[in-house]
Protein backbone atom coordinates (compact mmCIF):
# COMPACT_ATOMS: atom_id res chain seq x y z
CA UNK A 1 0.00 0.00 0.00
CA UNK A 2 2.63 2.61 0.35
CA UNK A 3 4.49 1.79 -2.53
CA UNK A 4 0.63 2.80 -4.35
CA UNK A 5 0.99 5.69 -2.58
CA UNK A 6 4.59 6.81 -3.47
CA UNK A 7 3.91 5.71 -7.06
CA UNK A 8 0.75 7.81 -7.50
CA UNK A 9 2.63 10.83 -5.67
CA UNK A 10 5.91 10.69 -7.97
CA UNK A 11 3.11 10.46 -11.71
CA UNK A 12 1.81 13.47 -9.97
CA UNK A 13 4.41 15.72 -9.42
CA UNK A 14 5.81 14.44 -13.28
CA UNK A 15 2.56 14.95 -14.37
CA UNK A 16 1.71 18.15 -12.58
CA UNK A 17 2.97 20.50 -15.85
CA UNK A 18 0.28 19.11 -17.50
CA UNK A 19 -3.07 19.42 -15.10
CA UNK A 20 -4.41 22.15 -16.84
CA UNK A 21 -4.27 20.57 -20.47
CA UNK A 22 -8.42 19.39 -20.08
CA UNK A 23 -9.55 22.59 -17.53
CA UNK A 24 -7.41 25.58 -17.47
CA UNK A 25 -8.33 28.43 -14.90
CA UNK A 26 -11.05 30.51 -15.99
CA UNK A 27 -9.02 33.71 -15.99
CA UNK A 28 -6.43 31.94 -18.52
CA UNK A 29 -10.12 32.12 -20.78
CA UNK A 30 -8.74 35.76 -21.85
CA UNK A 31 -5.47 34.94 -23.24
CA UNK A 32 -6.57 31.72 -24.99
CA UNK A 33 -8.25 33.89 -27.63
CA UNK A 34 -5.16 35.61 -29.03
CA UNK A 35 -2.34 33.22 -27.11
CA UNK A 36 -3.94 29.98 -27.70
CA UNK A 37 -4.47 26.88 -25.24
CA UNK A 38 -0.71 25.90 -25.47
CA UNK A 39 0.72 29.36 -25.42
CA UNK A 40 1.12 29.29 -29.49
CA UNK A 41 0.31 32.78 -30.81
CA UNK A 42 -2.92 32.47 -32.76
CA UNK A 43 -2.39 36.45 -34.77
CA UNK A 44 0.66 36.18 -36.99
CA UNK A 45 3.33 38.78 -35.05
CA UNK A 46 1.94 38.30 -31.80
CA UNK A 47 4.17 36.66 -29.41
CA UNK A 48 3.91 32.92 -28.05
CA UNK A 49 4.22 32.70 -24.49
CA UNK A 50 4.95 28.78 -24.99
CA UNK A 51 8.54 30.10 -25.44
CA UNK A 52 8.39 32.21 -22.16
CA UNK A 53 9.16 31.16 -18.56
CA UNK A 54 6.96 32.19 -15.53
CA UNK A 55 9.04 35.18 -14.37
CA UNK A 56 8.43 36.18 -17.88
CA UNK A 57 5.09 35.97 -18.21
CA UNK A 58 4.67 37.18 -15.09
CA UNK A 59 6.61 40.35 -15.34
CA UNK A 60 5.42 41.41 -18.63
CA UNK A 61 1.53 41.41 -17.50
CA UNK A 62 2.94 43.15 -14.45
CA UNK A 63 4.71 46.02 -16.41
CA UNK A 64 1.52 45.84 -19.29
CA UNK A 65 -0.64 46.01 -15.93
CA UNK A 66 1.32 49.59 -15.04
CA UNK A 67 1.25 50.91 -18.63
CA UNK A 68 4.44 50.59 -18.86
CA UNK A 69 4.89 49.02 -22.00
CA UNK A 70 3.12 50.41 -24.52
CA UNK A 71 0.45 48.25 -26.43
CA UNK A 72 -3.41 48.96 -26.13
CA UNK A 73 -4.47 45.44 -26.22
CA UNK A 74 -2.29 43.62 -23.62
CA UNK A 75 -2.86 47.13 -21.41
CA UNK A 76 -7.04 46.89 -21.82
CA UNK A 77 -6.61 42.80 -20.71
CA UNK A 78 -4.16 43.36 -18.15
CA UNK A 79 -5.60 46.22 -16.36
CA UNK A 80 -8.34 43.68 -15.20
CA UNK A 81 -6.01 41.00 -13.76
CA UNK A 82 -5.32 41.02 -9.97
CA UNK A 83 -1.60 39.91 -8.80
CA UNK A 84 -3.37 36.50 -8.10
CA UNK A 85 -4.91 36.52 -11.84
CA UNK A 86 -0.88 36.99 -13.08
CA UNK A 87 0.26 34.43 -10.84
CA UNK A 88 -2.45 31.83 -12.57
CA UNK A 89 -1.73 32.72 -15.88
CA UNK A 90 2.25 32.40 -15.56
CA UNK A 91 2.05 29.32 -13.83
CA UNK A 92 -0.53 27.92 -16.07
CA UNK A 93 2.01 29.07 -19.58
CA UNK A 94 5.10 29.13 -17.98
CA UNK A 95 4.26 25.04 -16.42
CA UNK A 96 3.45 24.17 -19.72
CA UNK A 97 6.81 25.40 -21.16
CA UNK A 98 8.69 23.82 -18.04
CA UNK A 99 7.01 20.58 -19.17
CA UNK A 100 7.71 20.86 -22.60
CA UNK A 101 11.31 21.38 -21.96
CA UNK A 102 11.88 18.72 -19.27
CA UNK A 103 9.79 15.87 -21.67
CA UNK A 104 12.18 17.35 -24.67
CA UNK A 105 14.94 16.18 -22.12
CA UNK A 106 14.34 12.86 -21.02
CA UNK A 107 13.80 12.22 -25.35
CA UNK A 108 17.06 13.43 -25.25
CA UNK A 109 18.69 11.83 -22.58
CA UNK A 110 17.31 8.18 -23.63
CA UNK A 111 19.71 5.77 -25.13
CA UNK A 112 19.87 5.45 -28.78
CA UNK A 113 18.15 2.24 -29.00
Amino acid sequence: MPYQAAFLISCAMILQPYAYAETPPSVVRVCVECHGLQGHAQVPGWPSLASMSYEEIKQKLIAYRAQRIPDSRMTEVAHILDDKDIDTVARFYGNQQAGELSQHRRASEAPDG
